[in-house]
């Protein structure tokens, strides 16, 4: 499921998208804050900083000015690229594999 996360996250670093390009993140958010009291503690500042960044260039709550700033900075972008790497070391850790969440491989 993280793996999927991961890749949805790529999709407005690659593509164009609108300025609420943050909704691709989602779901790396719900899954690293599911497993955030087994998360090590480098990966929760990350990730608090990648959600910070892609979730606080919301042009209603901070305003013209700053919005204008943080689209000029693409601070979404950057916010998405920190919970890539976030959720990509949660998948390529065993930590998860330790708490058997992750299902096992199929045969077919």
């Amino acid at each position: 499921m993280l793996e999927c996360a991961f890749l949805i996250n790529l999709i407005p670093l690659l593509s164009f998208t609108s300025h609420n390009a943050f909704g691709f993140v989602e779901l790396s958010v719900i899954l690293i804050l599911y497993y955030f009291k087994h998360v090590p503690l480098w990966l929760k500042i990350t990730a608090i900083a990648g959600m910070v960044l892609s979730g606080g260039n919301i042009y209603d709550v901070v305003g013209r000015k700053l919005w204008f700033v943080f689209d000029n900075a693409s601070l979404v972008g950057i916010g998405g690229l920190v919970l890539c790497i976030s959720s990509y070391s949660c998948a390529e850790t065993d930590m998860l594999k330790a708490f058997g969440t992750v299902p096992r491989r199929s045969l077919f």
